[in-house]
């Protein structure tokens, strides 16, 4: 249903947790399709939030996009319009773009995409990480039983991003032992 349109004159209501295709009935569908094609030329309206959610579950999947970083403007781009008609779509989109642009590994971090995009108040740990603060990934991969660099997630590829990580996981214990009154090297 990749490219499929669509111009039902009615509009039949949708609710359903988890929605996809198969729950909706033919009227639904169509005023699915409709209310999608009407969104790809860019006129977002108000409909049921269940359509919007399979819509938003679309693009999560690149459907209707040529690649991620087309599905993460189209993402954010809804997110803006739609949230003016039922907000509760920000409370998950807080979440899934996040993981939409670790799973499909943007050519930017994600902290560049916060201040772009404005969103440090919905990530401030992410927003206010410093990479100064480097906990010496290297150091604590010495004096470890286990041995990462040799799972099947560590590669050319994702090192940079898992040392980054650790760092940042050990940056925030540090505050917490510090806060506790304890210090973290000892």
């Amino acid at each position: 249903m990749n490219d499929f349109e669509d111009d039902f004159a009615e509009s039949v209501p949708f609710s359903a947790y988890f929605p996809y295709y198969q729950m909706m009935s033919y009227e639904q569908l169509r005023t699915y399709f409709t209310w999608r094609t009407k969104i790809r030329s860019g006129n977002v309206q108000n409909t049921s939030l269940s359509y919007a959610f399979v819509y938003i579950y679309e693009l999560l999947n690149n459907i209707g996009v040529s690649d991620p970083v087309e599905g993460l403007e189209k993402l954010m781009s809804f997110w803006a319009s739609f949230k003016a008609f039922d907000s509760t779509i920000e409370k998950y989109l807080i979440k899934w773009v996040k993981d939409y642009h670790i799973y499909y590994e943007l050519p930017w971090s994600f902290k560049e995409f916060l201040f772009k995009n404005e969103l440090q108040s919905h990530y401030p740990d992410i927003a206010g990480y410093e990479p100064e603060t480097r906990c010496h990934f290297e150091r604590f991969c010495g004096i470890s039983k286990y041995n990462i660099k040799q799972s099947a997630f560590y590669s050319d590829k994702t090192n940079e991003l898992i040392a980054e990580c650790f760092d940042f996981v050990i940056s925030k214990l540090k505050v917490v032992f510090l806060n506790a009154g304890i210090e973290f090297d000892n």
